[in-house]
């Protein structure tokens, strides 16, 4: 860690909270879009 990220205050486990959020999105998107095609 270096002074730049020290002075925005931003906690390290926030950017990995929100890749975490951003693949189970998009995962799910991908699954709802699979599930739909199956349907037809």
């Amino acid at each position: 860690m270096n002074d730049d990220d020290e002075a925005m205050g931003i906690p390290e486990w926030v950017v990995t909270f929100g890749d975490m959020m951003s693949l189970l999105l998009t995962l799910k998107i991908h699954h709802a879009g699979l599930h739909e095609r199956d349907q037809n």
